[in-house]
């Protein structure tokens, strides 16, 4: 039988849910306008369950650098700061995304509507430039698996649009360990164009040993809008120079989380690259009813990557390992093109949007020897890693009455994975090309029953898809240098997914969504052998199942309260055609938290129905729980313990002349809790667990001027 989530944690959530519920008085939230689900809408509208974080709850959280500083407020998503600017965040939905040793699996990402994760379903987040960031959308549950290829959900930043006047503005940020972050931004409207500029800065010589980071962010948006659509230009370039301190035993950690390995200090490990974007989108109305939306966009990124010891066993003596610096030249790009219509099926007003999406990414990948951070040798590795899709897809809204909205949508998803091995053919090293091509098609459909002008309903089904990644198909079982060989056993995942949900608004100043989900899924990708030299994959059956709650309530003109609540279950349910011995039938999977916690209490002087276009004062308290997490898949070693974080905020903003200064200050953990930050599960060696920061510091100023 399945096991529900906790007893005590849903005690909890009624409790929540009660407090948010009592009467407020008769301020106003504003309302939210989200467009994940492909058309804009009122979240409360929206099918399904988005959130969206705004402006000023960015600007608030930190120094913009990390998504996990905004979204800890919203469920459903675990982000989990891996303080390591070598490694991108951990970033799961409702469990997807969890096995990621590295970058982001399982999880769609965008950028004012231009993909972020590949054809294979990998990506990072370290694209999104938060400092011009206007807000953060997430879309959970089945719909989001209209998105394609390991949509487990998305992730999408907006970037902010100019404003009617020209404004210019600087921020400088100080803190711990000699973080510094500085940005400088540029935005101007002329007639139909509205031009956004923003160049960041950022550099951490980290809390741990040999954790140094430096990085340069530049994005801009280029808007042009007339009556009969909008054209918007985006570029993006992020360049980053990081330290890779590496993970470390449950010994090592225990004695001192600060540490770094001797192995990743001798030789240098690190990540060294710099990623460029250009992409077009847009929409033009065709007649009243009708709307044609593209999309299109060309990319680079150029990785240099000392990941392993000449020897590859312990860096002292032994066999050379000749592919220990990777270096990678990328080539991305795709196009894409929808129509929107609103129609009438007997009666039964319906909006639709049908299109096609087509991406296509090329790693040419070669590695040497790595010497103290320094490539020598002759190739040890030379290599094409291709991935490319070509997904149609139909999402319909149904407007059957004024009660009853559906929800009916598909995409059929072909994705082809290949390798060409340009390197000799030898005793030691093998032809490792090969080629796989998987297709699946993700139905989704849901029913929404407006019960009042305060009150939602709605449940979905959907069957989602997802395909092995290209760095999970690159090496063969037992893994190893050895084993660079095309694996083509592991089989799509095919997962179950359905929601039940409500949003509710039981005064005009309270918003509470809940949801409970479960997932079954066919041949999950899992993991079978994890290193920084080849890690092997597998599939084995899972379940998930889990409540989120959020809320936000104006307990009062100037107090502002918002809370967010995730409790999870996660568990292999049968060890499918999984080789390795660690999963198990009835075991946890690793890497997903029991429980996550947020709470969040912020004064402001002027009140928070008011523009804050005058002198005002904020003050704010934080607190973060986070439940227990396995580290291995056969539930064996040390979980990673449960804590709680407790943070303070505070800014004070003042007039001078035509602009506005802010002071900001941020301490962070201020009991100075030990805990771990994020977990790489199924790691060899048992080098599972990656610290969280202790407490530290954080002060900002930032300088707004409208000309």
């Amino acid at each position: 039988m399945k096991k529900s989530p906790s007893p005590r944690i849903s005690k909890l959530a009624a409790a929540i849910l009660f407090a948010i519920a009592l009467p407020g008085n008769s301020q106003t939230l504003d309302a939210v306008v989200v467009s994940a689900s492909r058309t804009e809408q009122a979240s409360f509208d929206a099918p399904g369950s988005i959130q969206s974080v705004n402006r000023d709850v960015i600007e608030s959280a930190g120094p913009q650098i990390n998504i996990s500083e905004a979204l800890a407020g919203v469920p459903g998503i675990n982000v989990a700061n891996r303080n390591n600017y070598s490694q991108d965040l951990q970033v799961s939905i409702r469990g997807f995304g969890s096995r990621a040793p590295f970058g982001v699996r399982g999880v769609r990402l965008l950028i004012d509507g231009i993909p972020q994760t590949l054809p294979d379903g990998q990506g990072q987040s370290s694209q999104f430039a938060l400092t011009s960031a206007d807000r953060i959308e997430v879309l959970k549950g089945p719909v989001s698996l209209l998105y394609g290829n390991a949509a487990g959900g998305v992730v999408q930043v907006f970037t902010r649009s100019a404003g009617d006047k020209p404004e210019f503005s600087a921020v400088g940020y100080a803190g711990s360990d000699d973080l510094y972050r500085s940005s400088l931004q540029y935005s101007e409207k002329k007639g139909p164009y509205g031009l956004v500029v923003d160049y960041a800065y950022m550099s951490s010589d980290g809390f741990r040993d040999y954790s140094k980071a430096r990085r340069d962010h530049f994005n801009s948006k280029l808007e042009h809008v007339t009556e009969h659509g909008k054209t918007t230009f985006v570029a993006n370039i992020l360049k980053n120079d990081s330290e890779e301190p590496g993970s470390l035993t449950a010994d090592e950690y225990a004695s001192n989380p600060h540490q770094a390995r001797s192995d990743n200090i001798n030789q240098k490990f690190g990540k060294q690259f710099t990623q460029g974007m250009l992409g077009v989108s847009g929409d033009r109305k065709l007649n009243s009813n009708s709307q044609l939306d593209y999309r299109a966009y060309f990319g680079v990124r150029n990785l240099d990557n000392p990941l392993s010891c000449p020897n590859f066993t312990n860096c002292t003596s032994g066999t050379i390992n000749r592919t220990g610096y990777s270096m990678i030249e990328r080539t991305f790009y795709g196009a894409a093109t929808s129509l929107t219509r609103r129609d009438a099926f007997n009666g039964i007003p319906v909006q639709y949007t049908g299109g096609i999406d087509l991406d296509y990414v090329i790693d040419k990948r070669t590695a040497k020897q790595n010497v103290a951070g320094i490539p020598t040798g002759d190739l040890g590795r030379d290599e094409d890693n291709i991935a490319y899709n070509t997904d149609a897809f139909v999402q319909s809204q149904w407007f059957f009455n004024e009660k009853y909205t559906g929800l009916l949508g598909a995409r059929l998803s072909r994705v082809t994975l290949k390798v060409e091995d340009q390197f000799p053919v030898s005793g030691s090293n093998p032809d490792s090309s090969g080629r796989k091509t998987y297709t699946g098609i993700s139905p989704v459909l849901g029913l929404t029953r407006h019960h009042s002008s305060s009150l939602n309903t709605y449940v979905q089904y959907g069957r989602g898809f997802e395909t092995p990644t290209l760095n999970e198909v690159l090496y063969s079982p037992p893994g190893g240098s050895s084993a660079n060989k095309f694996y083509s056993a592991i089989d799509p995942a095919k997962s179950n997914q359905i929601e039940i949900g409500f949003k509710w608004r039981p005064t005009a100043s309270t918003k509470i969504d809940g949801a409970l989900f479960a997932a079954k899924t066919k041949d999950d990708i899992v993991p079978d052998s994890v290193s920084t030299s080849g890690s092997t994959w597998q599939n084995a059956d899972t379940f998930r199942q889990g409540v989120e709650i959020s809320a936000l309530a104006l307990l009062s003109k100037s107090i502002v309260l918002r809370l967010a609540y995730t409790a999870i279950d996660a568990e292999y349910t049968s060890n499918g055609s999984a080789s390795s011995s660690r999963v198990q039938d009835g075991k946890n999977m690793p890497g997903i938290p029991k429980y996550r916690i947020f709470g969040d209490l912020t004064w402001r002087s002027i009140g928070w129905t008011s523009k804050p276009n005058s002198a005002f004062s904020e003050a704010g308290i934080e607190i973060a729980a986070t439940g227990k997490t396995w580290v291995d898949s056969s539930n064996i070693d040390t979980q990673a313990d449960s804590y709680e974080l407790l943070n303070l905020k505070a800014s004070h903003h003042i007039k001078i002349g035509a602009g506005t200064l802010g002071f900001i200050a941020r301490l962070d953990n201020i009991a100075d809790t030990k805990y771990v930050g994020s977990v790489i599960s199924d790691r060899e060696n048992k080098f599972y667990y990656e610290p969280g920061a202790p407490r530290n510091w954080l002060l900002g100023l930032k300088y707004t001027v409208q000309m």
